[in-house]
């Protein structure tokens, strides 16, 4: 089994520069039952899909260079991150005889079937484009930083949801873990906390979380050692004895320690009027 995995692109993709640099790139499993829809305008078909379903994304790619001489035609070789070779590997095992979609912006480049696992971590995304347009894609594809509308990875997402219990539950120990050390949390009200701010403030019961309701999450980008998630979530709780119901947009910065475990170094959260 070849280590690569050929993406018709079975559209044209005469775009400019510009529009390609506004692109996200980011590979679905087909749903029968998804949460998100797109065209096959080839089959003539819609195509389900769920959002947090994402497998990759610009962010996974760590190059991207045009093959003029590929026996496919012009061809776009990609070759993806530690991260995004594990989940294209595990995706692909998962979906074989199935749709993996793959999606630049709101359009559907093509939908291959998957014939066996892929675990080289090695793209090649070739089809009806010139040298200069395929150049475009290559360099829109490496622009991993670029704002995201797909969720964070599983171990991120995995630390949100602890912090979130741990707040609720006062649980100490799990807030020692998933808060670092230099943390500054800012508030709605204009209140900022530091690490020690927070697990004190829960003792002393100056703020009481009875209740933590994420509504949505949306990674933002990741560079390096960091990674920026943006959150809706709604918060019921006390302030200084006084009750509390608000939703809140929430930026969070999260930190990968030395054992590769993520702590929240940054948050800053502001009140949705509704």
């Amino acid at each position: 089994m070849r280590n690569c995995i050929v993406l018709k692109i079975l559209m044209l993709l005469c775009l400019s520069a510009g529009t390609l640099n506004a692109q996200t790139l980011a590979l679905f499993r087909e749903a029968e039952k998804g949460n998100a829809k797109i065209y096959d305008s080839t089959a003539q078909i819609w195509l389900y899909y769920n959002k947090a379903d994402t497998i990759i994304t610009n962010r996974h790619i760590v190059k991207s260079v045009v093959d003029a001489a590929a026996p496919y035609g012009v061809t776009i070789s990609v070759k993806l991150d530690k991260e995004g070779r594990e989940r294209f590997a595990v995706a692909t095992r998962q979906s074989i005889g199935k749709k993996i979609l793959i999606i630049v912006g709101n359009r559907l480049l093509s939908a291959p079937v998957v014939q066996g696992e892929i675990p080289g971590g090695e793209v090649q995304i070739t089809g009806g484009f010139t040298y200069e347009e395929a150049k475009k894609l290559a360099t829109a594809l490496r622009q991993k930083h670029q704002t995201s509308s797909v969720e964070p990875g599983d171990d991120v997402k995995k630390a949100i949801s602890k912090l979130d219990h741990a707040l609720v539950e006062k649980d100490y120990r799990m807030l020692d873990e998933v808060l670092g050390e230099s943390l500054i949390m800012g508030h709605s009200n204009a209140y900022f906390q530091t690490k020690s701010d927070v697990i004190s403030d829960l003792q002393k019961e100056k703020i009481v979380y009875d209740k933590i309701e994420q509504h949505s999450i949306q990674e933002q980008d990741k560079q390096g050692g960091f990674y920026r998630v943006s959150r809706i979530i709604r918060v019921d709780g006390k302030y200084r004895g006084q009750a509390f119901s608000m939703k809140l947009a929430v930026m969070e910065i999260w930190k990968e320690n030395e054992t590769e475990d993520w702590q929240l170094w940054s948050r800053q959260a502001v009140k949705i009027t509704e």
